[in-house]
């Protein structure tokens, strides 16, 4: 079983309110990193833990959405993809 799903899993129980919190200092930290790695790790991270999250989250997407604002300049395909798949999760 890979990390994602085990993330997703814990969240199914734990819930993204929960959540979010305990990794959020992580997740910043992976986005503002200049190795393409750590942001599809915190892509990752941030698409599976606000998945679904516009109601509880509604005062915070702003934020949330300026932490993938400065990675779309990239060129790199899986980042695209990732940018892509985690707004897509937020908007669900």
């Amino acid at each position: 079983m890979s990390t994602e799903e085990h993330l997703s899993q814990m969240m199914e129980v734990l819930g993204n309110k929960f959540m979010l919190p305990l990794f959020i200092g992580q997740i910043q930290e992976y986005l503002k990193s200049d190795q393409p790695h750590m942001q599809h790790a915190g892509l990752t991270c941030m698409s599976i833990l606000t998945e679904n999250c516009h109601e509880s989250y509604k005062g915070e997407l702003k934020n949330i959405f300026g932490l993938i604002l400065p990675i779309l300049n990239t060129t790199n395909p899986r980042l695209i993809v990732d940018i892509v798949v985690a707004m897509g999760y937020m908007s669900e």
